[in-house]
């Protein structure tokens, strides 16, 4: 299962009005070149917000966030084998 679902990638092209009609062939294409290139980063740069909270200032509102996101993306057998 991608990081991003089908629903999420739709509502991002409705509210951001584009006009462009993407089949279903152009999703997965986008899934996977997103699993490839950036998941990973994704959850490296938030793993690393957690860790950086013991040395200095990190908001509450970002840690918030980085806590979310990665315990979300420990619920995919895919992102606990990349983070």
């Amino acid at each position: 299962m991608p990081v991003l679902t089908r629903y999420q990638l739709l509502s991002v092209d409705v509210r951001s009005g584009s006009k462009v009609k993407t089949g279903r062939l152009n999703q997965d294409r986008f899934f996977t070149e997103f699993d490839q290139s950036y998941a990973g980063k994704l959850c490296n740069s938030h793993l690393n917000i957690l860790l950086s909270k013991k040395e200095q200032f990190v908001g509450s509102k970002t840690l918030n966030s980085a806590l979310r996101f990665v315990s979300m993306a420990l619920k995919t057998n895919k992102m606990r084998k990349m983070c």
